[in-house]
């Protein structure tokens, strides 16, 4: 056997070296980009795992701040449909109407409780009693009538309206409508 030379031990190794380079820039650096498409991939899809969880996180701090926003108004949603109790204010508040607006005023055909009202149509324990209200004067002020009746601070429907010429410069309305109760 032949002993190698040092210049020969450099060659080999030198050779070494090269096959070991293309190997690896043949495979190695393959299984390198593959490791590292499934590492971005991966990253993308944790950015948009948290993205959405960013906009969830916004999404309850948006309904905190509209709870307490609600917390301080005055109509609660667990006020907002009437009770037995509160008929008789917001009646008060109908007939009180007549003084504000300069219009005759009548509230009749109230008919009901929160025990015997309509159930309304919806999937609650929700109950409708029919009202009609009467009134006369002038047309302006029958206008702010409908327009206020409109916008009452508890739930109301009006169901049919009608005018009519009534004496002098004076309009009547007839309307019918139903309070939205409760059940207790």
């Amino acid at each position: 056997m032949k002993k190698t030379s040092a210049k020969q031990k450099i060659i080999f190794a030198s050779l070494g070296w090269v096959f070991v380079s293309v190997g690896m820039v043949m495979y190695g650096f393959g299984f390198l980009a593959a490791s590292n498409q499934k590492t971005v991939f991966n990253i993308q899809e944790s950015k948009k795992e948290l993205a959405a969880l960013v906009e969830e996180k916004n999404s309850f701090t948006q309904a905190q701040k509209d709870l307490e926003r609600l917390q301080n108004e005055t109509l609660q949603p667990e006020e907002f449909f009437s009770r037995d109790i509160t008929l008789v204010e917001e009646l008060r508040v109908l007939e009180s109407l007549q003084e504000t607006l300069g219009v005759r005023l009548s509230v009749n055909g109230v008919s009901g409780t929160s025990k015997t009202g309509i159930k309304a149509s919806a999937q609650s324990d929700i109950v409708s009693v029919p009202y009609s209200v009467a009134a006369s004067g002038p047309y302006e002020n029958i206008v702010r009538l409908v327009n206020t009746l409109e916008n009452l601070p508890f739930v109301s429907s009006i169901s049919g309206i009608s005018l009519s010429v009534g004496e002098g410069d004076s309009v009547n309305l007839s309307l019918s409508a139903s309070f939205y109760l409760r059940r207790n």
